[in-house]
Protein backbone atom coordinates (compact mmCIF):
# COMPACT_ATOMS: atom_id res chain seq x y z
CA UNK A 1 0.00 0.00 0.00
CA UNK A 2 1.97 3.39 -0.93
CA UNK A 3 2.01 5.68 2.09
CA UNK A 4 0.43 9.14 0.86
CA UNK A 5 1.00 12.15 3.47
CA UNK A 6 -1.67 13.49 5.45
CA UNK A 7 -1.18 17.18 4.56
CA UNK A 8 -4.06 17.55 1.43
CA UNK A 9 -3.39 19.73 -1.01
CA UNK A 10 -6.70 21.98 -2.47
CA UNK A 11 -8.71 20.82 -5.41
CA UNK A 12 -7.52 23.17 -7.77
CA UNK A 13 -3.70 22.20 -7.54
CA UNK A 14 -4.51 18.10 -7.11
CA UNK A 15 -6.64 18.82 -10.56
CA UNK A 16 -3.07 20.39 -12.45
CA UNK A 17 -0.99 17.43 -10.89
CA UNK A 18 -2.96 14.90 -12.28
CA UNK A 19 -3.37 16.30 -15.79
CA UNK A 20 0.41 17.14 -15.81
CA UNK A 21 1.32 13.79 -14.40
CA UNK A 22 -0.72 11.82 -17.02
CA UNK A 23 0.69 14.38 -20.03
CA UNK A 24 3.79 13.10 -18.61
CA UNK A 25 3.81 9.46 -18.46
CA UNK A 26 2.49 9.16 -21.31
CA UNK A 27 4.53 11.51 -23.45
CA UNK A 28 7.08 9.39 -26.07
CA UNK A 29 10.32 10.06 -25.11
CA UNK A 30 13.50 8.93 -27.04
CA UNK A 31 11.95 5.11 -28.03
CA UNK A 32 10.54 4.69 -24.69
CA UNK A 33 7.22 6.53 -22.46
CA UNK A 34 8.19 7.48 -19.14
CA UNK A 35 5.72 5.17 -17.96
CA UNK A 36 7.51 2.56 -18.87
CA UNK A 37 10.72 3.73 -16.76
CA UNK A 38 7.67 4.10 -13.88
CA UNK A 39 5.60 1.30 -13.61
CA UNK A 40 6.45 -1.99 -11.78
CA UNK A 41 5.24 -4.46 -13.80
CA UNK A 42 3.30 -5.46 -11.02
CA UNK A 43 1.45 -2.21 -11.28
CA UNK A 44 1.31 -2.95 -15.44
CA UNK A 45 -0.76 -5.80 -14.48
CA UNK A 46 -2.75 -4.33 -12.13
CA UNK A 47 -3.87 -1.25 -14.24
CA UNK A 48 -4.32 -3.89 -17.13
CA UNK A 49 -7.13 -6.08 -15.19
CA UNK A 50 -8.49 -2.89 -14.00
CA UNK A 51 -8.91 -1.51 -17.48
CA UNK A 52 -9.91 -5.05 -19.03
CA UNK A 53 -12.73 -5.36 -16.08
CA UNK A 54 -14.86 -2.24 -16.36
CA UNK A 55 -14.58 -2.95 -20.49
CA UNK A 56 -15.95 -6.13 -19.34
CA UNK A 57 -18.60 -5.21 -17.21
CA UNK A 58 -19.94 -2.31 -19.76
CA UNK A 59 -19.73 -5.09 -22.64
CA UNK A 60 -22.55 -7.37 -20.18
CA UNK A 61 -20.14 -10.07 -19.36
CA UNK A 62 -20.96 -11.58 -15.69
CA UNK A 63 -19.02 -10.94 -12.72
CA UNK A 64 -18.39 -14.36 -12.27
CA UNK A 65 -16.68 -15.12 -15.97
CA UNK A 66 -14.73 -11.51 -15.58
CA UNK A 67 -13.15 -12.67 -11.77
CA UNK A 68 -12.52 -16.23 -13.12
CA UNK A 69 -10.64 -15.68 -17.03
CA UNK A 70 -8.87 -11.94 -15.05
CA UNK A 71 -8.25 -14.06 -11.73
CA UNK A 72 -9.63 -11.08 -9.70
CA UNK A 73 -11.79 -11.04 -7.04
CA UNK A 74 -15.52 -11.10 -7.12
CA UNK A 75 -15.09 -8.26 -4.46
CA UNK A 76 -12.81 -6.28 -6.76
CA UNK A 77 -15.42 -6.90 -10.02
CA UNK A 78 -18.61 -5.83 -8.03
CA UNK A 79 -16.46 -2.45 -6.47
CA UNK A 80 -15.96 -1.47 -9.95
CA UNK A 81 -19.28 -2.41 -11.53
CA UNK A 82 -20.69 -0.13 -8.70
CA UNK A 83 -18.26 2.84 -9.53
CA UNK A 84 -19.58 2.61 -13.37
CA UNK A 85 -22.89 2.79 -11.94
CA UNK A 86 -21.99 5.62 -9.99
CA UNK A 87 -20.84 7.78 -13.04
CA UNK A 88 -17.35 6.68 -13.04
CA UNK A 89 -15.07 5.64 -15.60
CA UNK A 90 -17.47 7.90 -18.78
CA UNK A 91 -14.11 7.63 -21.04
CA UNK A 92 -13.62 4.25 -20.74
CA UNK A 93 -17.48 3.99 -21.20
CA UNK A 94 -17.09 6.28 -24.16
CA UNK A 95 -14.30 3.91 -25.82
CA UNK A 96 -16.41 0.99 -25.45
CA UNK A 97 -19.22 2.37 -27.25
CA UNK A 98 -16.70 4.17 -29.75
CA UNK A 99 -17.78 3.86 -33.38
CA UNK A 100 -13.85 4.99 -34.47
CA UNK A 101 -11.82 3.01 -36.29
CA UNK A 102 -8.61 3.34 -34.25
CA UNK A 103 -11.04 3.12 -30.83
CA UNK A 104 -12.36 -0.23 -32.31
CA UNK A 105 -8.70 -1.91 -33.02
CA UNK A 106 -7.78 -1.16 -29.15
CA UNK A 107 -10.66 -2.69 -28.09
CA UNK A 108 -10.32 -5.86 -30.50
CA UNK A 109 -7.26 -6.62 -29.31
CA UNK A 110 -7.99 -5.88 -25.78
CA UNK A 111 -10.84 -8.68 -26.43
CA UNK A 112 -8.29 -10.90 -27.86
CA UNK A 113 -6.10 -10.48 -25.05
CA UNK A 114 -9.26 -11.22 -22.34
CA UNK A 115 -10.57 -14.11 -24.87
CA UNK A 116 -7.28 -15.68 -24.40
CA UNK A 117 -6.93 -15.32 -20.66
CA UNK A 118 -4.46 -13.15 -18.92
CA UNK A 119 -0.65 -14.79 -18.67
CA UNK A 120 1.01 -16.10 -15.53
CA UNK A 121 3.08 -13.71 -13.77
CA UNK A 122 6.64 -14.99 -14.36
CA UNK A 123 8.74 -16.42 -17.10
CA UNK A 124 10.43 -14.62 -19.84
CA UNK A 125 8.18 -13.60 -23.11
CA UNK A 126 4.62 -13.82 -21.12
CA UNK A 127 3.54 -10.67 -23.25
CA UNK A 128 5.36 -11.67 -26.46
CA UNK A 129 1.61 -13.03 -27.99
CA UNK A 130 0.78 -8.82 -27.74
CA UNK A 131 2.97 -8.41 -30.42
CA UNK A 132 1.34 -11.15 -32.82
CA UNK A 133 -1.83 -9.40 -32.06
CA UNK A 134 -0.49 -6.18 -33.16
CA UNK A 135 0.33 -7.66 -36.57
CA UNK A 136 -3.05 -8.96 -37.66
Amino acid sequence: MPHVSKNKVSVKVMTKIKKNLVRIIIKPYKDRTIAEELFTETEYIMLAKRLATIVLILKGISNYKIAKNLKVSKSTVSRLAKDINLGKYESIKDLVTSKKKSDIQVLDILEKVLLMGMPSYSGKGRWDFLNDLDKS
